[in-house]
């Protein structure tokens, strides 16, 4: 599997969890506050979403040469830095890389105002991100062809 081949799959993974949160974004706060089936379900898409763009981000940076950030929220914003995706959403995603960690790390204790929230508000960010990159590939800036490097991640 080449690389370009494994950010399409990441790509199209994180096109699945927008669509499925797109689905779910009309449910009532008052029904999402008290639904614990369709609160997992949307952490879990989010969590899967955001994974999506940091693992992305992470191969295009280590295909740029530009080396990797010591942070999640630092890979988008060099991402931004070299030009790799439109800076003018970086902190938006960067944010995005703090709800992962939450869901991550403090799963015992989410705010579940702040998951509803971004339900509402930040599902075009992921949706924008995806295009970005689609756009960045179909300028030529495509992935190298030796397969993923070790992109693991940095700790949260």
């Amino acid at each position: 599997m080449t690389r370009e081949d494994v950010v399409l799959r990441k790509l199209g993974h994180l096109q699945r969890s927008c669509e499925y949160l797109r689905g779910v974004q009309g449910v009532s706060k008052v029904r999402f506050m008290k639904d614990r089936t369709v609160q997992l379900a949307v952490e879990r898409a989010f969590q899967e979403a955001v994974e999506a763009c940091l693992d992305i981000g992470r191969m295009l940076l280590a295909d740029a040469a530009v080396g990797l950030p010591d942070t999640n929220r630092g890979v988008f914003v060099a991402l931004g830095q070299h030009g790799l995706v439109p800076e003018e959403r970086v902190e938006h995603w960067a944010d995005m890389a703090g709800v992962r960690n939450v869901l991550v790390h403090g799963y015992d204790n989410v705010d579940l105002d702040i998951v509803y929230r971004a339900l509402e508000e930040r599902l075009e960010d992921l949706e924008f991100f995806a295009r970005a990159i689609l756009a960045h590939l179909e300028r030529g800036a495509q992935p190298g062809r030796d397969g993923p490097k070790d992109v693991s991640g940095p700790p949260d």
